[in-house]
């Protein structure tokens, strides 16, 4: 559907009732309602896309998605604040490029053609169809007249080849003082067949712009119902639990014999079936208009059949006494309407914030009012090595590349090389005992509720019910997959979320926080593992005291307060800290490197095959409505892993070790890690400090990690030197800059330790 709503609040709220009752899929708005640099008036659950990083006051157009089962990816590097584009796509149809444009009356309409032409240009034989309050007159969409705007989209309309869909005999768009027509419907020559029946609609809202409805493809809803997913998600709230068990115990025992694969296999199918059978799966209805009621549909009514009485006295040139007493009435019911929309509005959301805050203060209203709501992405078009992106499949891609990058065994160094055949070669005739019923109900109750299953839509309350009617089983599983030194491929596949990081251009692929869902069952093995893993660790005496993250005993305020000592007792008269930002430590971190480590601390034979296998034919699913997208992982942890983090501090730890050995003081939360160097001298501080970085480069060289030198910063933490004679400091041939406050570990650090930047900070 297109509209003009002229930022109202009455029309916002009555086109969201009209898209409710009409089952709209997508709203294509010009002049939509805004607050805050977003539109507002539209439920959480859809889709707002507009052409501006969120600081307009005002924006021009926007497109609502309000149907789940489309796709839809927006084109920034086309879009602004007053034109959108988006590719929206759903089932087996061929994706259509929608536009929604506000070509604003106190502005020339050559800029606006100027965007129109590139968009066109830029997607060559494509299905694009433009939807335009153009503000512009011409015969060519049945105006009855033609102006110098119209003239200047017509000349356009023809030298592009493009398609006026308006239909002469409808209505007039637009609707104040006199009738006309200066909303436009394009399309190109591919996209025109897909649309049909194009239809002004009379009295939807108030707004002088009439709503305009087509279809686009076969037919509507039956062609964009969502189809049955292969990835469920199970209602526990309202599961059947004694039918649960019941299938559980039948489908599981200890008396079966097969391989670890086998028995995952198994069990898996056992327990899908069991929630197949004994509870629904979520699913998502259109939710009606909390706050509509019979009054304001009353009040529509009256105000609609008041505005009809104004328009026939109009055209039947009635006295003017007459215009205007009917424009009175018309004018009172409008505004009784409006009132009536406002007051619901605000009692509706007093209501939700009272109920909803009441019931779990930590829940929905929390996150809304924090800003931590979250809601599904919508990718962008990606910008990298001068082309930009035009398919959300080209978009993921060209993510997944930047963010679950591959391993190229070709660009090995000799080093690289040995590491790998050590890593092959290893045998031990140790075994690690198996885990035993504590093992596992530890391992249970560590497991955190309510929590995003994987892509077998198992939760962990699924699980817990599994392990009290079918504990035994569950250890002889476990067991199998050590005894076999195996991880069930089936537990491989992560679901990855693609998190939209703030304020990061949406068109770089690195501006998405990859967050991996992993199955449940194999998580709880992790967990198993995590304990034999990290106690050989320890035993060995690998484990480094500076690593201050991902240890249960450990926090951030020991680390900031161990880095705080280290720079007051130094002697020194200069010290100088440098943080270090590794670029995506997690998703490439090089698994040889990780099993080098295992090798260091003698791994037992089955344990060592174990994470071997773990670290073998791993693959994440993107999902979006009907889009999947597969990817192998041959790098990296999994963002939701419970193996990632001690594999990292196992691969850091080194690092830490031989750093503390050389004299050079280095302190770590997780990645985050910071260098103290000293000197009485700027060239002693600089020769330290370079030698240090020097140091940390071979490391992460030898790991295939790399430094971001943009982001990696210096900061004096004791001692003065003017700006312009600061250490020279690089990381692989590249300069560090030189800060005056960092923030470290949620806390701001400025020259010479001050604290006037961190109470700034805490009083905004």
């Amino acid at each position: 559907m297109h509209q003009s709503r002229q930022r109202s609040v009455a029309v916002s709220g009555m086109l969201r009732q009209k898209a409710h009752e009409e089952a709209i899929d997508v709203l294509c708005i010009q002049e939509p309602l805004c607050g805050f640099g977003r539109v507002q008036g539209f439920p959480i659950s859809s889709r707002v896309i507009t052409g501006s990083s969120g600081g307009e006051s005002a924006l021009g157009a926007a497109i609502i998605v309000l149907n789940e089962a489309i796709d839809v990816m927006v084109l920034h590097d086309l879009s602004d604040t007053h034109t959108v584009v988006a590719e929206l796509s759903w089932g087996r149809h061929p994706s259509v490029y929608l536009v929604s444009m506000y070509c604003q009356f106190s502005h020339p309409i050559t800029g606006y053609l100027t965007r129109l032409e590139a968009i066109v240009n830029a997607l060559p034989n494509k299905r694009v169809i433009v939807c335009m309050d153009a503000n512009a007159k011409s015969n060519l969409w049945h105006s009855g007249t033609t102006d110098g705007r119209g003239e200047a989209l017509a000349e356009l309309i023809f030298q592009m080849d493009l398609v006026v869909e308006n239909v002469a005999g409808q209505p007039a768009t637009y609707s104040h003082t006199s009738d006309t027509n200066i909303d436009v419907t394009l399309s190109t020559p591919s996209g025109s067949p897909l649309l049909s029946n194009w239809t002004v609609q009379v009295n939807w809202t108030t707004s002088d712009h009439r709503c305009i409805t087509f279809d686009i493809g076969r037919c509507r809803q039956d062609s964009l119902a969502a189809p049955p997913s292969p990835y469920p998600r199970y209602n526990v709230r309202r599961a059947d639990w004694e039918v649960f068990r019941t299938i559980v115990q039948e489908g599981m025992s200890s008396e079966i014999e097969g391989s670890a694969e086998d028995l995952a296999d198994l069990t898996q199918a056992t327990l899908t079936h069991a929630c197949q059978r004994a509870m629904p799966t979520h699913r998502k209805h259109p939710r009606a208009v909390p706050w509509w009621t019979g009054e304001i549909s009353e009040a529509r009514r009256l105000a609609f059949t008041a505005r009809k009485r104004l328009q026939r006295a109009k055209a039947t040139d009635q006295p003017e006494q007459i215009i205007g007493a009917y424009r009175r009435i018309y004018q009172e019911l409008r505004n009784n309407l409006t009132s009536l929309i406002r007051t619901s509005k605000r009692e509706s959301w007093c209501r939700f914030v009272s109920e909803e805050g009441n019931k779990n203060p930590w829940g929905l209203v929390y996150k809304l009012s924090m800003g931590k709501f979250r809601k599904a992405p919508v990718f962008s078009s990606i910008s990298s090595d001068g082309t930009v992106t035009r398919t959300w499949e080209e978009s993921v891609t060209r993510i997944l590349q930047a963010l679950v990058p591959r391993d190229e065994p070709s660009t090995d160094t000799r080093s690289h090389e040995l590491v790998r055949k050590m890593t092959r070669s290893y045998v031990s005739a140790d075994i690690e005992p198996e885990f035993d019923l504590l093992d596992l109900e530890i391992a249970v109750e560590a497991a955190k509720l309510r929590r995003a299953p994987g892509v077998d839509g198992i939760t962990t309350e699924v699980v817990r019910e599994v392990y009290r009617v079918c504990g035994a089983e569950l250890l002889h599983l476990f067991n199998a997959c050590l005894t076999d030194g195996v991880f069930p491929n089936i537990w491989k596949l992560g679901d990855l979320k693609l998190i939209p990081k703030t304020d990061k251009p949406v068109s770089d692929a690195r501006s998405y926080r990859p967050i991996c869902l992993l199955p449940v069952l194999g998580k709880l093995f992790e967990r198993l593992l995590c304990v034999r893993l990290r106690s050989r660790y320890r035993r060995m005496g690998l484990e480094c005291d500076r690593q201050y993250g991902f240890k249960p005993e450990r926090s951030a305020e020991e680390a900031m307060v161990h880095l705080l000592d280290v720079v007051q007792n130094k002697a020194h008269h200069y010290v100088a800290g440098i943080f270090v930002d590794f670029q995506g430590a997690f998703d490439t971190l090089w698994w040889p490197g990780i099993l080098k480590r295992l090798i260091d601390m003698r791994c037992p034979g089955n344990l060592y095959r174990v994470v071997v296998s773990y670290l073998s034919n791993r693959k994440v699913v993107v999902r979006s409505g009907n889009h999947v997208k597969e990817w192998e992982a041959t790098m990296g942890c999994p963002q939701g892993s419970v193996l990632g983090p001690i594999f990292w501090n196992m691969v850091m730890d080194e690092m830490l070790q031989s750093f503390r050995e050389e004299g050079i003081e280095c302190i770590a939360y997780a990645d985050d890690l910071a260098i103290v160097v000293s000197g009485n001298s700027r060239l002693e501080l600089e020769t330290a400090a370079q030698d240090a970085m020097d140091a940390l480069a071979g490391w992460a060289r030898k790991l295939r990690l790399t430094i971001s030198p943009t982001k990696t910063v210096g900061l004096m933490l004791k001692g003065k030197l003017s700006q312009s004679r600061y250490p020279t400091l690089r990381i692989e041939h590249q300069s560090i800059r030189w800060v005056r406050s960092f923030r470290y570990l949620g806390l701001i650090l400025e020259t010479g330790l001050g604290f006037s930047a961190q109470a700034h900070f805490i009083q905004s």
